[in-house]
């Protein structure tokens, strides 16, 4: 999805989440007519809004929308150097840049003898750049799920 029809779906989302009343909308891809959004979520004041991207124009809408920006590419330097373009996005709009948490994704593969250290070395440099919210796609094999919270969270955790 474009940033344009990104944003717009996000502006008419909020909108929807938080009308009472059917609404109209007019913009520049979508038209909508007596729209509603029955059942409303039950979070207030809605569901985090979590949206991924690096490029430019996706951080722009990231510092309009999202609460959550999971970020997509390789650790810092990248990292800090499109966090700072998310920053300077958020500061043009007038907005915190720190009332959006700072998420990323890695893969985990126990079968890889370096992969713990590797991993733990990785979380901590991210958690340093300001990642606040990490997701472990964790490749366990025949190993049990403690093997994960035994050899990277904990070790992480006593180390962030």
């Amino acid at each position: 999805m474009a940033r344009r029809q990104s944003g717009e779906f996000l502006q008419i989302l909020g909108h929807a989440w938080s009308s009472a009343a059917p609404f109209d909308y007019d913009g520049p891809g979508l038209t909508l007519r007596d729209a509603v959004c029955e059942p409303k979520p039950v979070q207030r004041p809605h569901p985090p809004i979590m949206i991924g991207g690096a490029g430019d124009r996706m951080l722009r809408v990231v510092a309009e929308h999202a609460d959550i920006w999971n970020y997509p590419g390789p650790p810092s330097p990248e990292f800090r150097q499109r966090d700072q373009v998310l920053r300077d996005h958020c500061a043009t709009i007038g907005r915190d840049s720190d009332e959006i948490a700072r998420s990323m994704q890695t893969i985990v593969r126990c079968d890889d003898p370096a992969a713990p250290a590797a991993t733990r070395a990785l979380l901590l440099e991210m958690i340093d750049a300001g990642v606040t919210h990490i997701v472990l796609a964790a490749i366990l094999g025949d190993r049990p799920v403690r093997w994960l919270a035994d050899e990277i969270i904990e070790p992480v955790l006593a180390d962030a």
